[in-house]
């Protein structure tokens, strides 16, 4: 594991609790996932961004009954390993209101 999160710093080691996902193993499992990244275009609004980021936020308890892994979204997660990728304006104002950035 040390390996591939050291070598490729996209992947991480997920802890998925027993039960996550319906009909799933009943342990916990140790697994190697990729981090999930949001990618707008520079052509989407400031304001567009930010509101898809509010109610990202705002909604993440229903949106993870659809799919699980926004269950472990979090703002500080949402930032971290972003590297030199340029981030959105609208990303950008929304997480430094947070106080992430």
């Amino acid at each position: 594991m040390e390996y591939l999160t050291t070598n490729y710093p996209f992947l991480v080691q997920e802890d998925l609790p027993a039960g996550t996902y319906p009909n799933n193993i009943d342990y916990d499992v140790t697994c190697v996932a990729v981090k999930a990244v949001l990618v707008a275009s520079e052509d989407l609004s400031e304001d567009f961004v930010y509101e898809l980021l509010t109610q990202m936020f705002e909604n993440q308890e229903s949106m993870a009954a659809t799919q699980a892994k926004f269950q472990f979204l979090t703002l500080e997660n949402a930032v971290a390993g972003v590297g030199d990728v340029p981030m959105h304006p609208g990303a950008e104002k929304f997480y430094t209101e947070k106080g992430v950035l």
